[in-house]
């Protein structure tokens, strides 16, 4: 069991415990949530960008080129696996941050600040339709569906649901202070604003369910 000391005991033996640590591939934090994973995955974004400035700085190399070796080299590595993650509304921020400071690189466009140029306006020069929390978004939406079309004692839907669609964590007391964002009850009430029936229903039909998820 877990002391205060943060020692775990294990066949009578204490072990020292982590804060964090590495499991397939990600990053896994104590309290549960989702920013050390978040700044992992926008650092190793980070690298390749820098490495291809060259590319971004051609002037001989067309724009949608670019966006192409853009997305497929750098944008890849972000969202990739965080569908099983929830964010909260700072977090989804420096997703789109990101986003908006690399495109504003390649398009030559300085920072709102001196080119009074929105982040909106970017995505419109650039041809991206959706900003890259959105893209996250769908992703957890397409995983919600998934987990609707398990079987009732399916792991994937014991974690996130008791009965029906009410999340586990609606059994549980809430802490005092400020509600901390949950995967399952955030993604509920996403998608119950795109669709009003039965989402239960709706999951069952994958491709129904993803065409109402990404409208």
């Amino acid at each position: 069991m877990w002391c205060n000391t943060k020692l775990l005991t294990l066949d009578g033996e204490l072990v020292n415990s982590s804060q964090q640590m590495t499991y397939l591939g990600g990053t896994l934090d104590d309290t549960g949530g989702m920013q050390n994973e978040l700044t992992r995955r926008l650092g190793a974004a980070k690298g390749p960008f820098r490495t291809l400035a060259k590319v971004w700085k051609s002037s001989t190399l067309p724009c949608k080129k670019k966006l192409r070796i853009f997305e497929s080299l750098v944008l890849s590595k972000l969202p990739h696996g965080l569908a099983a993650g929830c964010f909260n509304v700072a977090q989804r921020r420096q997703l789109d941050a990101f986003q908006a400071r690399c495109l504003r690189i390649m398009l030559r466009i300085l920072p709102a600040f001196y080119s009074r140029t929105s982040n909106k306006e970017v995505l419109r020069r650039a041809g991206t339709p959706k900003l890259l929390s959105q893209l996250v978004l769908e992703q957890q939406l397409d995983l919600l569906g998934k987990v609707l079309r398990a079987p009732t004692r399916h792991v994937l839907r014991t974690c996130a649901f008791e009965v029906g669609e009410c999340p586990v964590v609606a059994f549980f007391v809430r802490r005092t202070g400020t509600p901390r964002v949950e995967w399952a009850p955030y993604l509920l009430h996403e998608a119950r604003r795109r669709i009003t029936r039965s989402l239960s229903d709706l999951a069952t039909n994958r491709p129904a369910w993803r065409t109402a998820m990404t409208a």
